[in-house]
């Protein structure tokens, strides 16, 4: 996304609001269990999608469950038109 708009403006209607966003994908996340970490990020990219009108998101997410290693995680972008 172009962010000049909301930077020149400092106007939160130009830009994505990550209080809202982190509002969503809290519920999301909580909505029903999931096995896999890829589906979580699915599920966090369609509810952003629809929610938001962005081209584009890269999530990062990290599962702490390994009791020797400090987490797992989970790295991809999801594009609107899903290429």
């Amino acid at each position: 996304p172009d962010f000049k708009k909301a930077a020149q403006t400092d106007n939160l209607e130009h830009t994505v609001n990550y209080y809202d966003l982190s509002q969503l994908l809290q519920k999301t996340a909580r909505q029903k269990e999931r096995k896999l970490i890829e589906t979580l990020a699915a599920d966090l990219a369609q509810s952003t999608f629809a929610a938001f009108p962005i081209p584009w998101i890269d999530l990062e997410l990290k599962k702490f469950i390994l009791p020797e290693t400090r987490h797992i995680s989970l790295r991809a972008r999801f594009t609107r038109s899903g290429r």
